[in-house]
């Protein structure tokens, strides 16, 4: 019984030296779930939080990269597009020849081509611009075809498979369908309004000049509209819609002078006719035009009359374009409105993304950003399309550039003139854009130092439920040796004790 219980003991100090000495060699408190069910179950759930915001952190490391890439990107289009905007002020300043656009025609054309390797950035092998093309497409001779190509027959951006050219000369002449719309609204109340005017200055200095700058406005826009289209890549020979708009042009224009020219002549004001025959003579029979001219009467002759200002010339011309525009009566002029012949062109145009099914592609590949989650419930953007960079439809980065280079090839220094705005606005997207980056990289500056103070917060969790106190550790070792070696002393000498001694 003796022994027994001796052993039972000293397997006890053993079983807390080992305990103790577990505590000491591994510095942790608890080994097993039963050692402490509480403190398992706190330190389980700081470990889970402590590898999530490691795995957090990583991903707000890897979209920063991104970012920090897209970034230099966006800044280098933004030196592009305000390079672009010199350029164009240049080219509209006074003293330049058909040589001197064409060079500046040419450097924008170089950085044209920037603007397109810089739509085609990697970090690695992935394209930071692709969207969800994270590595580009194989082409039928097994080479790698980045997001932005550009068609080397047409000239046309390509992206991901879209035409962006086609795209953006359909919104384009969307626009300038609609400018030519609200012209005609502004003519048509000029015709209401000149028959109704107080007077022939009115009606030409006002309703008249007011008319012929809308109709100016129609014929910028239609043209505008004519060359989107060649663009766009319709076949201007065989397209029906193209020749009409055309033929609409060139009726519109004819009117347009004849207008201009009535609104230059004289105002016939007072007068009489040399033919009248109440017209006051002297007594020579001459007719007496100093007393005309301190009335201020003017003396015309028929011929003279006919070279003034005539309010009805004036509204037969109006109604003339009004017919245009309307096709009120089909037996006169073209038998189309403007409406008609916009809405044909643009049908072919349709028919054309239709086929392609551009429209709908650009719509999905539009969502195509790529995310990362940096938190529980909180994702961020760090690879965006090339739609974000460039933009789409006729604000596209390479249409502009596009356009600025057709008008400097065709010396149309009044059309870059009242281009400029549109590089403006180009230019503050693009610095909107790199705002959105910058916020974004700041953003997850925030959350990574929110992480920090949280790691150190679920470490000092983690630690005070596992870690051992090495100072009371190693003391209770240390009690435990003790206690185990004088349980070894005394079970030696209980042990030495046999029965024969007892029988003694």
């Amino acid at each position: 019984m003796m022994i027994n219980q001796f052993l039972n003991g000293m397997y006890e100090s053993l079983e807390r030296v080992n305990k103790y000495q577990n505590q000491v060699n591994t510095t942790r408190r608890i080994t097993n779930i039963s050692d402490d069910p509480q403190a398992t179950v706190t330190a389980l759930r700081s470990r889970n939080k402590l590898t999530s915001l490691k795995i957090f952190d990583n991903n707000i490391n890897t979209a920063k990269s991104y970012l920090k890439e897209a970034e230099v990107a966006t800044k280098s289009i933004n030196n592009i597009i305000q390079t672009v905007y010199e350029k164009v002020i240049e080219a509209i300043g006074a003293g330049k020849n058909e040589e001197d656009l064409s060079i500046i025609a040419d450097e924008l054309i170089t950085l044209q081509e920037e603007l397109v390797t810089i739509g085609n950035t990697t970090i690695g092998t992935t394209y930071l611009f692709g969207g969800f093309n994270f590595t580009g497409t194989i082409d039928n001779n097994g080479a790698v075809k980045p997001p932005f190509t550009v068609d080397p027959a047409t000239g046309h951006l390509i992206y991901n498979n879209i035409d962006l050219t086609q795209v953006a000369c359909y919104d384009d002449y969307n626009a300038n369908a609609d400018s030519m719309a609200k012209f005609a609204d502004d003519i048509k109340q000029c015709i209401i309004d000149i028959a109704d005017a107080s007077s022939d200055e009115y009606a030409r200095d006002t309703i008249c000049a007011k008319a012929l700058y809308n109709v100016r406005g129609i014929i910028y826009s239609a043209n505008a509209a004519l060359k989107g289209a060649e663009r766009f890549g319709l076949d201007t020979g065989a397209s029906e819609g193209y020749k009409k708009l055309t033929d609409f042009v060139n009726s519109l224009s004819e009117l347009s002078d004849k207008l201009s020219d009535e609104i230059s002549l004289k105002l016939a004001g007072d007068y009489i006719l040399v033919t009248d025959p109440s017209i006051k003579r002297t007594e020579t029979g001459e007719i007496d035009y100093e007393y005309y001219k301190e009335k201020h009467i003017s003396v015309l002759t028929e011929a003279e009359l006919n070279n003034r200002f005539n309010i009805d010339d004036a509204k037969a011309i109006l109604n003339s374009i009004g017919e245009l525009l309307d096709n009120s009566d089909d037996t006169v002029g073209l038998d189309y409105s403007m409406n008609d012949v916009l809405s044909e062109l643009r049908g072919e145009m349709e028919s054309v993304l239709s086929a392609s099914n551009a429209l709908t592609n650009l719509e999905i590949e539009a969502n195509n950003k790529c995310s990362i989650q940096i938190g529980k419930n909180n994702t961020v953007y760090y690879m965006y399309t090339g739609l974000d960079l460039f933009g789409s439809g006729k604000d596209n980065l390479y249409y502009m550039i596009d356009k600025c280079v057709s008008m400097l090839k065709s010396n149309d220094v009044s059309g870059l003139s009242k281009y400029i705005s549109e590089i403006q606005a180009a230019q503050s997207s693009v610095l909107s854009f790199e705002t959105v980056i910058g916020a974004s990289i700041n953003r997850m500056d925030l959350i990574s130092t929110r992480y920090e103070s949280s790691e150190y917060n679920y470490l000092e969790m983690f630690s005070d439920a596992i870690d051992a106190d090495m100072a009371q550790s190693i003391t209770q070792l240390i009690t435990a040796l003790t206690v185990y070696n004088a349980a070894l002393a005394a079970g030696a000498e209980i042990i030495k004790t046999s029965l024969l001694d007892f029988l003694k």
